[in-house]
């Protein structure tokens, strides 16, 4: 589950010029989790920007284990926005951590019913379909996966560092390649894929992906710390 960022404009409702030509000293604007790389996508309406806001709450008091208050979140973002896709795959999300796979499934289909982006959706179902052993199914999810024409490079991160996290290296790594495809400048998806070489006892490989994450860096501290991986990898290939 990723949460969404958001950042809102406020301005002096008693101007007597529409808000769309306000001067900007006569405007500012609140970024609540500013991060480098952080970009304007979209503007959004007042039901999706509250719906958010609930899907939000819902990811956080999920992560917290607090299950009952997450679906209460949940619940929430979906009668501001009952098509809101984000809330639709927390929700099913807290029904597969709760091991109720039925309603985790319900929802998840409902939400890919819909369209529009559906590549959360789609590995939570991937992951829904593995965990009760349908693995015919689960291989046909897995292709359209591979298939989808995601542009952004952070969506398919996310997969591959969960993928990581469950030591799924060889599915990480596929995740960590498709990022890289889409982004070949960012440091991070090269930084992933020598871990996960790293760890399918792949050195070499591993070796030249963290120089193309050492390339790729901008930030003194992140060049610093691929450096120190850098080194003992290479120590590792000598002993």
């Amino acid at each position: 589950v990723a949460s969404q960022h958001i950042r809102t404009v406020i301005y002096d409702k008693t101007t007597k010029t529409t808000k769309q030509f306000i001067n900007n000293n006569m405007k500012r604007t609140i970024d609540y989790y500013s991060t480098v790389g952080t970009r304007k996508l979209r503007s959004v309406k007042k039901d999706e920007f509250y719906a958010m806001y609930y899907s939000n709450k819902a990811a956080e008091a999920m992560v917290d284990g607090e299950f009952t208050k997450a679906y209460w979140f949940a619940k929430k973002s979906l009668s501001v926005k009952p098509d809101f896709l984000a809330g639709i795959n927390v929700l099913g999300v807290i029904y597969q951590a709760t091991g109720d796979n039925q309603m985790a499934e319900k929802a998840l289909l409902y939400g890919l019913s819909l369209g529009g982006d559906q590549l959360e959706l789609l590995y939570n179902y991937h992951k829904l379909l593995i965990t009760t052993n349908r693995l015919n199914e689960a291989q046909v999810v897995s292709l359209k996966i591979d298939q989808y024409d995601d542009p952004d490079p952070f969506k398919w991160l996310d997969l591959a560092n969960a993928e990581l996290a469950d030591e799924n290296y060889r599915l990480a790594l596929k995740y960590y390649q498709l990022a890289a495809q889409k982004a070949d400048y960012m440091h991070q998806p090269f930084a992933g894929m020598a871990k996960s070489y790293y760890q399918l006892g792949q050195t070499n490989k591993a070796i030249q992906a963290i120089q193309k994450a050492m390339a790729n860096s901008h930030q003194q501290r992140m060049t610093s710390i691929y450096e120190a991986k850098f080194n003992q990898m290479q120590k590792k290939m000598v002993n």
